[in-house]
């Protein structure tokens, strides 16, 4: 196995392996050094909206999120304990 070099940006501190080498190194430990690219723009404001959510990933949620959503948001026992996906 060698070395690979990808541009990711971390959101919430998370770095996300490009889909092509996930399976690769699934479950290996890693050394990671971050360095800042200087060939990207730093500034996400010169990508529109609709770029920028394109790189976020699945969101999974209960199903019933928008229907209780108060309820989850407040702790309350709206009669639905399990999360299921």
């Amino acid at each position: 196995m060698q070395a690979i070099e990808f541009s990711t940006i971390p959101h919430s501190g998370v770095l996300q392996i490009p889909e092509a080498h996930r399976k690769e190194w699934e479950g290996l430990p890693v050394r990671v050094i971050l360095l800042p690219d200087k060939q990207a723009p730093s500034d996400n404001k010169s990508k529109t909206l609709l770029e920028r959510l394109r790189t976020v990933e699945k969101i999974y949620s209960h199903p019933d999120l928008a229907e209780n959503h108060d309820a989850y948001v407040n702790g309350q026992d709206n009669g639905s304990n399990r999360f299921d996906i």
